[in-house]
């Protein structure tokens, strides 16, 4: 596996020679697991610092939710919603790099003029070759993730005849569209358009991805494939999510995007400490 990826972006760069964590901030009504928690300024503002206090290299800010039948919103919502919070940071000097969740290029390219933003998060994984080009044209780096059709209806309708190597073609194809940008970090969707069974073969099966030569991200935070597993509600779901995080730093996740930021980072730091037994670690 490849650990020698460096994102770069306007004013600076984070090398993942290892995991990174990307804390969530969703500053929407109806977010699976957080929605209604951060739609206030003040209380969006004190989470986004939280999270570098617990330690993680990268914020996650959303303002549409991506759960199974979220109703979209308009662009002019959507920048509406995040624009106070994005600002603020900015202001505020913010240390980290801040990802935007979005897959609409008109909130993407309002932002990145601004230098509000420094990483691309796209849930459609490139399907609109718009997303792309403006993050190209700024120069940060963006998140291919893939989803079986929409959040509206992806788990209604999904096929797959095996579902890593369905994922892998799927990204060697997006990849080969982009002429193999380095920018472009992978992450396999887990709970978008998959079933249970097929999100734990993921997991499992995550070293298939690094044939790619791409980062890897993965988001489980808090996800409804571990409430099925082991017939939990959202607010019980912390410590099978760490198990699934360490199963993923194991296989060589890159980036590990969640909710529960210091409690990620030590199950990242342990595993690592693991590992530099057999391969120290700069």
């Amino acid at each position: 596996m490849n650990k020698n990826f460096v994102l770069h972006y306007p004013g600076g760069s984070l090398p993942l020679h290892r995991c990174r964590v990307m804390g969530v901030l969703n500053i929407t009504p109806d977010s699976f697991s957080d929605g209604g928690m951060f739609t206030l300024l003040d209380d969006a503002i004190t989470r986004a610092w939280e999270i570098v206090d617990e330690g993680g290299d990268i914020l996650d800010v959303g303002a549409e939710s991506s759960r199974p039948g979220a109703e979209p919103v308009s662009e002019q919502e959507e920048i509406k919603r995040l624009s106070p919070l994005l600002e603020a940071l900015s202001k505020e000097h913010y240390p980290l790099p801040i990802s935007l969740d979005t897959y609409k290029p008109s909130v993407l390219s309002h932002f990145t003029k601004k230098g509000w933003v420094q990483i691309a998060n796209d849930i459609t994984g490139l399907r609109n070759r718009d997303m792309f080009e403006i993050a190209t044209s700024y120069n940060i780096p963006i998140i291919a993730m893939h989803m079986f059709g929409t959040p509206q209806t992806m788990q209604e309708d999904y096929t797959y005849e095996n579902v890593v190597d369905d994922l892998c073609t799927f990204f060697q194809q997006t990849l080969e569209t982009y002429d193999f940008a380095k920018n472009i970090i992978i992450d396999p969707g887990i709970g978008f358009g998959k079933s249970v069974a097929h999100n734990l073969e993921i997991i499992d099966r995550l070293n298939d991805f690094h044939v790619l030569n791409a980062p890897i991200l993965v988001g489980a935070s808090r996800k409804s494939f571990i409430g099925k597993s082991l017939n939990l509600e959202v607010n019980e779901r912390l410590e099978p999510s760490l198990a699934v995080a360490a199963l993923a730093v194991d296989r060589g996740c890159h980036i590990l995007r969640a909710h529960d930021v210091k409690e990620t980072r030590k199950v990242v730091q342990m595993v690592e400490k693991i590992h530099s037994i057999r391969t120290p670690l700069e």
